[in-house]
């Protein structure tokens, strides 16, 4: 981890719910119905901790376990994703 992304991550957490609600608003403008609104708070946190985070194995473990469940759960695999934006009625400004 770099310092600039841990700081990066940080400032990030400040604004937890914006960042969830634009977090969600780029999944369900890419690939309509796949998450879920409230577990997108979850599954954002989740992976921000683990690219930010610190090495403990454990710790590494246990989030790779919860971000895996729900990769499998909602399918949110790459190649699923259509090649370009689609405007989603319930993401303002988009």
């Amino acid at each position: 981890m770099t310092a600039a992304l841990a700081a990066s991550w940080s400032v990030t957490m400040r604004y937890a719910r914006e960042a969830a609600d634009h977090f969600w608003c780029a999944v369900e403008d890419q690939c309509p119905g796949t998450l879920p609104e409230r577990e997108a708070a979850v599954f954002l946190a989740a992976f921000g901790r683990l690219v930010s985070g610190g090495d403990d194995p454990a710790g590494r473990a246990a989030l790779l376990t919860v971000l895996g469940r729900a990769y499998r759960r909602y399918r949110l695999l790459p190649h699923q994703l259509p090649s370009r934006p689609r405007s989603s009625r319930r993401c303002p400004g988009r």
